[in-house]
Formats: structure tokens, sequence, C-alpha cells
């Protein structure tokens, strides 16, 4: 998938998802795709960044607390050095 693409399902996911998801779940996507818009915007500013890496970092918590360590990906612990990385 592309990654306007992938933005795109990001993004508009959200309005198919939000009545079947259980809240607990819905949350946890919610701070992937808020920090995904945060960082996708043409200039970012800094305390944005900042408020997007703190996101990635409890999506990453929370995808270990609700679906067990195994469903880390490695794109877990890159979102987790985003902000090192920049």
């Amino acid at each position: 998938m592309k990654a306007d693409n992938w933005k795109s399902w990001c993004l508009i996911l959200n309005f198919f998802i939000k009545d079947v998801l259980p809240r607990k779940h819905m949350e946890h996507w919610m701070k992937f795709v808020n920090a995904c818009r945060y960082i996708l915007k043409p200039t970012i500013h800094k305390n944005n960044f900042s408020k997007a890496h703190k996101l990635f970092l409890d999506f990453k918590i929370g995808c270990s607390e609700l679906y067990g360590k195994s469903s880390l990906s490695m794109n877990h612990y890159l979102h987790a050095h985003l902000k090192q990385a920049t």
C-alpha cells in the first residue's frame, strides 16, 4: 500500500469502526490516528512533534497490553524512535 493510500485508509477508517470496536480499542486506535495527523501535516511544529511522539509511545504500550508483546512489529519500535531520528 502506498503512503497516500495508507494515510487515507487510516484517517477514514474511523468513521466505519467507531461503532464496531469496543471503546477501549477505539481509544487506543485513536492514539495512532492522532499521532499520524500530527506528523502528516506539510509542516510540523516542535510541540506537535512531541505530542505525536507521546501518542506513538502510548500506542505501542497499548498494543502490548491489549494484544500481547507478540503483536508488536518493527514499525512499533521505529515509531518509538522517530523523535530521535529527526
